[in-house]
């Protein structure tokens, strides 16, 4: 009961949210381009605060095991390497390849970690979640400039890409975040408050973009290639970290932070990166769309598969 308690109290907000968006477009207040206006505002402002604001807060200390961080780190970089590669025949497409592996990899932990870290971890296993999520987000990003960019067809001139990599607004919020961490800089209060307050804002006016933009029509041509991201994302991703982790004798804190960072559903950013950067953002929204339904089922059944092991 309380694996279900738990993923229906992640999942079922943000189906709200998604909903609330739907017919904002339908009663016609917004139509599907304002929607995509506003990715382009979440894109280049309010997720780079967000990600700002989770980041500089974070105590990297709190990672004292550098080898479940190198694990973690691998799993995120490998999977996304060998994605993109083994999809090349299902997926040729290369902008609906680059969009799916991102929604693959790429988790909502900042929210669904905060969840997992409240519901199955005592202060230790919940500092080991927020220190990890710092970690990987950066990475992650990383990632998905990199895989938009072999999307465009552009050549891969390594100063080029690492200056295309920093200018990327998410990507530079995480880097200014670490630094505020790790030099344990404060902001003035009078620029604390609007900074915290638009930051909070990404993930609900994320998801509610989201629902504006959903096409059924769309998900229909994509149902394949959502049922392919939705098992790869929510089942084998989890599957696979868990059955390197266990192994090694990792229990509690460190369980339900591979549940944070691998069976979350995909991370709302994905749709407003994958839109400004030339993937395919219909695909990328109706990913996470997907991934946040049916997470439902698969944290429940992951949370209660481990019960022994949190």
């Amino acid at each position: 009961m309380q694996a279900f308690t738990l993923s229906s109290g992640v999942v079922i907000p943000l189906m709200i949210y998604m909903l609330i968006g739907f017919f904002i477009r339908t009663a016609g207040i917004f139509s599907r381009e304002n929607f995509k206006a506003l990715n382009q505002m979440l894109f280049r402002i309010l997720i780079p605060l967000s990600l700002f604001n989770s980041i500089r807060g974070s105590d990297f200390s709190s990672v004292a095991d550098i080898r479940l961080v190198i694990i973690t780190e691998g799993l995120l970089i490998g999977s996304c390497v060998f994605l993109w590669y083994a999809l090349k025949r299902p997926v040729p497409e290369v902008r609906d390849r680059s969009t799916l592996v991102q929604g693959c990899f790429r988790a909502n932990t900042v929210l669904i970690g905060g969840v997992i870290a409240s519901a199955l971890c005592d202060e230790a296993g919940t500092a080991l979640i927020a220190a990890l999520t710092a970690l990987v987000v950066p990475t992650i990003n990383i990632e998905s400039v990199v895989l938009f960019e072999l999307a465009g067809g552009r050549k891969i001139r390594p100063l080029d890409l690492l200056g295309r990599i920093f200018k990327n607004p998410i990507v530079f919020a995480g880097i200014i975040g670490i630094l505020f961490s790790l030099l344990k800089l404060k902001l003035p209060g009078v620029i604390e408050t609007p900074i915290r307050s638009l930051g909070n804002a990404a993930t609900p006016m994320g998801l509610v973009a989201l629902g504006g933009v959903l096409s059924f029509g769309s998900i229909r041509r994509h149902l394949p290639l959502l049922g392919l991201a939705s098992l790869i994302k929510l089942v084998l991703m989890p599957l696979a970290a868990l059955a390197i982790v266990i192994p090694l004798g990792y229990r509690g804190g460190a369980i339900a932070a591979m549940l944070a960072v691998f069976a979350s559903p995909t991370a709302v950013a994905s749709a407003p990166m994958a839109q400004a950067m030339g993937g395919n953002g219909d695909l990328a929204s109706e990913i996470v769309a997907a991934t946040s339904v049916l997470s439902l089922l698969t944290l429940f059944g992951l949370i209660s598969m481990l019960a022994r092991f949190l």
